[in-house]
């Protein structure tokens, strides 16, 4: 493994950070940031490799062409500078 890799779930990581899924069900989540308050995710990957993030009614300026999937409505959406979109 390259020198200064960190592995989380592998013994043998393959990249600077190489996280493993451990479930079995391509549901399990594989990597989570939480708010401070630990309340609600701000973004999540599966073990499929989707992509959650969290909506805020606020959204940071510079991330127009983001992409994000609403587990609860199971639509993407993308963002055009101004407004969430749904994508399909």
């Amino acid at each position: 493994s390259p020198t200064g890799s960190v592995g989380i779930g592998t013994t043998s990581p393959q990249a600077r950070l190489d996280v493993k899924a451990q479930g079995a069900l391509s549901s399990n989540i594989v990597f989570r940031v939480r708010n401070s308050t630990d309340t609600a995710n701000l973004l999540q990957v599966n073990g499929q490799g989707t992509l959650s993030l969290g909506l805020q009614s606020s959204v940071p300026t510079g991330i127009e062409g983001a992409i994000y999937y609403n587990s609860t409505t199971k639509k993407h959406y993308g963002f055009d500078g101004t407004n969430w979109n749904a994508l399909y």
